[in-house]
């Protein structure tokens, strides 16, 4: 008997000395978030919009290109502070292969003409295939600024 009084008393001292609430609520303040959108734009980059807002909301902020297809896309999906999303394009993309494209191939690429075309196939005879992106980096004519340019549209 004792000893049962005695834990009770101690469960009550516990209850009293220990706070009620050890939780502490947070309140969101901010009721804006910040969302990467990247794609088919004309002007990718972050965009501030309100907490809450669906991907719809954001194709209201943006200008697509004309191969945007937004019909990929969830538009009733609500949208999480730094997401990215990318606006895909209709078109299937293709790469073009610095290990075997021919001159025609390479000139659709952007800022590739027909002199650019026919280096990039030389430096591919004389040293063999391209093993890394950056290696587009040791053709006479191509600097960081044109590499930069091509990077998203090569493969090897």
């Amino acid at each position: 008997m004792f000893k049962s009084l005695l834990l009770l008393i101690g469960a009550l001292l516990i209850l009293f000395v220990l706070p009620f609430n050890t939780f502490e609520e947070i309140q969101l303040i901010d009721d804006k978030i910040n969302v990467y959108v990247k794609g088919e734009v004309r002007k990718g980059g972050y965009l501030e919009l309100s907490a809450h807002s669906k991907v719809s909301e954001l194709l209201e902020q943006v200008e697509l290109t004309e191969r945007a297809d937004v019909g990929a896309l969830d538009l009733n999906k609500y949208l999480s502070h730094e997401e990215v999303i990318t606006i895909p394009s209709k078109e299937e993309f293709v790469c073009v292969s610095l290990n075997s494209a021919t001159a025609e191939q390479l000139m659709t690429l952007p800022g590739v003409g027909p002199s650019t075309a026919q280096k990039i196939i030389d430096y591919r005879e004389s040293h063999g295939f391209f093993v890394s992106f950056e290696d587009l980096l040791d053709v006479k004519g191509i600097g960081p600024s044109k590499y930069e340019k091509l990077k998203e549209f090569i493969c090897l």
